[in-house]
């Protein structure tokens, strides 16, 4: 992937570009203990951004069991693919 990808659009991380990117995750592995805090910060808030806000999004009327559940179940899947 090359390293100028978005991972997070939106985040409250000091980055070149404002956003985070492959770039700035291979920099904060590389900085071991120090980088984790970030990562961790990095992980919230791609999770927050493509899987909650879309669901606290939804008015009234297009709220939908279908679409939260299968939001919930991507969610799950992100969890894992990152464990």
């Amino acid at each position: 992937m090359p390293d100028n990808t978005i991972l997070c659009w939106n985040t409250t991380l000091t980055t070149a570009t404002g956003h985070v990117t492959v770039a700035d995750y291979t920099t904060w592995r590389a900085e071991g203990e120090q980088g984790k805090a970030k990562i961790a910060e990095f992980f919230r808030e791609r999770v927050r951004e493509r899987y909650i806000e879309p669901v606290l999004a939804l008015g009234g009327q297009e709220k939908n069991g279908f679409s939260i559940m299968a939001q919930s179940c991507l969610l799950v899947e992100t969890y894992e693919t990152f464990r």
